[in-house]
């Protein structure tokens, strides 16, 4: 059976919270934080979706978007 495809708008604002590889803390510092950041850039223009708000702590992580691109929401959840 296959899974019924998530509508998400042009607008829509989505809340995503996932969780890091067990044993692969992020500890806080200049260098994690511009990795971080460096990624979310790239994933922003490689996607095309604007990135609201983020915080990221040692074994989880939260973002907000704006969803600008309605066909490359999962994409752009899975690369990160």
């Amino acid at each position: 059976m296959s899974r019924s495809r998530k509508v998400r708008p042009n607008g829509m604002v989505l809340f995503i919270t996932s969780s890091v590889k067990e044993g692969l803390p992020l500890v806080a510092g200049p260098l994690i934080n511009g990795i971080i950041e460096g990624i979310l850039a790239r994933a922003q223009h490689k996607f095309g979706q604007e990135i609201l708000g983020y915080l990221f702590m040692a074994n989880h992580f939260h973002k907000m978007i704006r969803i600008t691109n309605p066909e490359t929401v999962g994409d752009f959840i899975g690369y990160l």
